[in-house]
């Protein structure tokens, strides 16, 4: 093997792998996440727990094939845990779930024990903690990226009109951003369209703490929770 090709191929072995690797939790993104998790019971009279949050927005996007841009829609799902865990995915693309079949989404995933696919929501998904005040839902969430993408981590408040019918009013990012994408992400937010998020209910529903936030000593309250918590998984 010639040099040119042996450095071309540690260069492509490194991408491999930092593309696979998962990107560490800064620390100055840790500090702005404020909220930590530890054993919780929210009264199931204030939201639903049972299922998720679905908003639907209508945006325009380039169609490429067509060399126009064309109107679509878009579903956010926001899934509260009683144990006051949040996660957030987007609609499936899979012609058996389109346009945003959750539910038998996530019955088949479950019915099928497709262990790889299993991981990928529990590790892919975003993933955070959500506090109920009053009237009013404060939730801090962030992904899980590679170490070739950089974190998009979130505080976001809903206001509850009842336990079928929430609303975004508030989102700001988290972490240190280039002042830029904030001013962008700023005014988008401030003229996109704000709409009700309503309630569906699911058979299936997801066990929380096998998010991937839950190994993190960092996201716990207590040091000595998490430990028992890893000692229970690796069992």
């Amino acid at each position: 093997m010639g040099k040119i090709t042996y450095y071309i191929y540690i260069i492509l072995t490194i991408v491999f792998y930092t593309s696979c690797a998962y990107r560490p939790v800064s620390k100055n993104l840790k500090q702005d996440f404020t909220f930590c998790y530890k054993d919780t019971s929210y009264d199931t009279s204030i939201i639903r727990f049972d299922g998720y949050y679905e908003i639907i927005r209508i945006d325009s996007v380039f169609v490429r094939e067509e060399n126009k841009y064309k109107q679509r829609q878009f579903y956010t799902n926001y899934h509260f845990f009683k144990n006051g865990v949040f996660m957030r995915n987007y609609g499936f693309r899979g012609d058996k779930y389109r346009p945003n079949n959750i539910a038998l989404y996530f019955d088949d995933l479950f019915n099928e024990n497709d262990s790889i696919k299993i991981k990928g929501l529990y590790t892919h998904y975003t993933w955070g903690l959500h506090h109920i005040k009053g009237d009013t839902i404060i939730v801090q969430s962030l992904d899980h990226p590679s170490f070739m993408n950089g974190f998009m981590a979130y505080e976001k408040k809903f206001l509850i009109f009842n336990n079928d019918s929430i609303i975004e009013i508030e989102s700001e990012m988290l972490g240190e951003r280039d002042k830029l994408i904030i001013k962008n992400y700023n005014e988008l937010y401030k003229i996109k369209n704000k709409k009700n998020a309503h309630f569906k209910q699911l058979n299936t529903i997801p066990n929380p703490k096998k998010c991937w936030l839950m190994q993190k000593k960092w996201f716990w309250c207590n040091e000595e929770d998490w430990q028992q918590y890893m000692d229970s998984i690796s069992k």
